[in-house]
């Protein structure tokens, strides 16, 4: 409440500097969220989109509107700005741009919560596909797990024996490997198992307890996307949806 109020005070009221005003706008919205006020978060909201008005890239714009929008557990009214601004969210970038990229993410996962699959698998194949090798590895490493879970909701069976080959190397030659992509990886082999060392009525009970366990020692790897709470939704056959907004 603090912070809020020391940026209507000292940044967002007759600011003239663009650029900070933004970001002010952008911080003071998301606040409100958090502090659940909604009528505040709009109308910070609202300030931002007038300041972007003729701007090309709006992509702080973009991702303020849908945090706000998930911070409310209003996952329709999320993708629905993405639906409305699908275009703008799908152009192509002359250079890396690091907010557009967490807003692909964003985009992914509001879409997954949504049920809408193949437009989940849209925007985190365009995430991986204009993330350059060397820029935001944490996130990359997580998107590549990301769209096996992805792949697991289409049922793409053919497939998924590929993307978990391809993700383990990445994960390899990167030496990245966190203790919750491993247990992902185990659950995925273990379903591609002829003899299972897991009977398939215990495998999401299983992921999701091993899940659970990982998240109080490692709760950054949950942070774009809670595997857990996916995994808890599948074994209790319920919506994710249901789950991640409880």
């Amino acid at each position: 409440t603090e912070l809020l109020e020391l940026l209507k005070t000292c940044e967002v009221k007759g600011n003239e500097n663009t650029s900070i005003l933004r970001n002010a706008l952008a911080n003071a919205a998301v606040i409100s969220a958090q502090l659940k006020n909604a009528e505040s978060a709009f109308e910070y909201l609202s300030q931002l989109e007038v300041c972007f008005i003729g701007s090309e890239n709006q992509w702080l714009l973009r991702s303020t509107a849908l945090t706000v929008f998930l911070l409310q557990k209003n996952n329709a009214a999320a993708y629905a700005y993405i639906t409305e601004h699908k275009e703008d969210l799908t152009r192509s970038e002359s250079e890396f741009d690091i907010r557009a990229s967490h807003v692909l993410f964003q985009c992914a996962v509001v879409c997954f919560i949504q049920e809408e699959f193949k437009e989940s698998e849209r925007f985190i194949q365009r995430f991986l596909q204009s993330t350059p090798s060397n820029e935001l590895l944490h996130l990359q490493c997580i998107a590549q797990v990301f769209n096996l879970i992805v792949q697991i909701e289409l049922n793409n069976e053919r497939y998924i024996p590929y993307a978990l080959r391809n993700v383990q190397r990445f994960l390899i030659t990167r030496n990245k490997a966190f203790e919750g992509e491993k247990k992902i990886f185990q659950f995925i082999n273990e379903t591609l198992k002829k003899r299972k060392s897991i009977e398939d009525k215990e495998l999401w009970g299983w992921l999701e307890n091993e899940l659970l366990a990982v998240k109080k020692t490692d709760p950054l790897f949950f942070t774009y996307f809670d595997f857990h709470k996916w995994a808890k939704a599948r074994a209790s056959k319920t919506s994710f949806a249901s789950v991640v907004f409880e």
